[in-house]
């Protein structure tokens, strides 16, 4: 029955899984790593204000957001149970 629903596609392999995610949450954490250098300059242009201070501004800010988000915990077997 396993292998009948892996075919189906209803069902991979978990270190399938497992690199998705992590691939996944990687490129949003580059995202936001990226977001100061990015959008601080355009922001503070329209702000009239330094965008230097603007970018070390939002680096701290995006730095804390990361943290506070730390590492994923998924609880998958709650999901099965649900």
């Amino acid at each position: 029955m396993l292998a009948a629903r892996r075919d189906a596609g209803s069902l991979v392999e978990i270190e399938v899984a497992e690199t998705v995610l992590f691939d996944t949450q990687r490129s949003q954490r580059d995202a936001w790593m990226n977001f100061p250098t990015r959008v601080g300059p355009l922001l503070a242009a329209e702000l009239g204000i330094d965008a230097d201070k603007l970018v070390e501004a939002l680096t701290t800010h995006v730095h804390q957001l990361l943290d506070d988000l730390g590492e994923p915990d998924a609880d998958f077997a709650a999901q099965r149970e649900g």
